[in-house]
């Protein structure tokens, strides 16, 4: 089931997760599958690195971060494209109240989505420098 969904990667994942967080025994032929499988052992590392921080690091939680992550556990090149395209073009909530436009120029928002990102992402860390100093 997993393999006809395309989510074999995360199903391993979350399985080698429990197996390595909780001591979860598993049976050989998973566990076999989860070490012949390089992403899921790397991803599986990355977030028991993430746990085991002592204290989390709030500016490598960024958006850009979870993104990757989520591009790492799609298996599929197509879906790799369609989850950009959705998370990156596609106009979410806040473009909408970022300016506010009439239906007919709806489309506009595509274009719109790009600059309020790089708006926020200047705003965000011209005060993260305001912080430190």
């Amino acid at each position: 089931m997993a393999t006809e969904l395309k989510m074999k990667r995360m199903l391993l994942l979350g399985l080698s997760l429990a197996h390595h967080i909780l001591d979860t025994s598993l049976p050989e032929i998973i566990l076999q599958k989860i070490e012949s499988n390089t992403s899921v052992k790397h991803l599986t590392s990355e977030i028991i690195l993430q746990l085991t921080r002592p204290v989390p690091d709030v500016a490598t939680q960024s958006q850009l971060k979870s993104a990757l992550f989520h591009l790492k556990l799609i298996e599929q090149p197509w879906h790799k494209i369609l989850y950009c395209y959705e998370h990156l073009i596609v106009p979410t909530i806040a473009d909408k109240s970022f300016v506010s436009l009439p239906k007919h120029l709806s489309f506009l928002y595509y274009f719109i989505r790009p600059f309020r990102m790089i708006f926020f992402k200047i705003k965000n860390s011209e005060f993260s420098k305001s912080i430190i100093f």
